[in-house]
């Protein structure tokens, strides 16, 4: 499971996963690759994926709350909420609640397959979160099991 928001969510948490901001992942791997070949071509093309990722949220109507770096997508018996994180040396924790909202305010939620999983929560009032899963946690985190949660396919709620 993810980092585990428990305290600061007031509630067990039941399932989570670690997400980024839409297109946060794609900058960081140009990034990363742009030091190795050249430092400022990578960090430009970096910031350039970024804001594309980002624009083309914004553009399809999403309405994720806004944040940097790591974030955890809790779910409890009753809410969804995003957690703030907080990286350390050796470990991260969550630092604070940037929104938490009734689970039955959601309609639907989607796991997008690409090479950056995106995933996407729509609400009764029609916005919609949408965030990048980076590869390795889809496949070792809660990712398919929140999705399964939230269009109510999954009855088992234990952890």
């Amino acid at each position: 499971m993810a980092i585990d928001a428990s305290a600061l969510l007031g509630a067990p948490q039941i399932a989570g996963v670690n997400v980024y901001p839409r297109g946060a992942t794609w900058a960081k791997a140009w990034r990363q690759g742009g030091l190795v070949a050249g430092g400022v071509v990578g960090a430009g093309a970096g910031e350039y994926a970024s804001g594309k990722a980002a624009k083309r949220g914004a553009a399809g109507g999403a309405e994720t709350p806004a944040f940097k770096g790591q974030a955890v997508l809790a779910l409890t018996d009753a809410d969804v909420a995003l957690v703030k994180v907080k990286a350390g040396f050796v470990s991260s924790k969550p630092s604070e609640v940037l929104v938490q909202v009734p689970r039955n305010t959601v309609t639907a939620a989607s796991l997008d397959d690409g090479m950056v999983p995106k995933l996407s929560i729509t609400f009764t009032d029609g916005s919609t979160w949408t965030m990048d899963v980076p590869r390795v946690l889809k496949k070792q985190g809660d990712t398919k099991r929140i999705v399964e949660l939230l269009q109510g396919r999954a009855m088992d709620l234990t952890v």
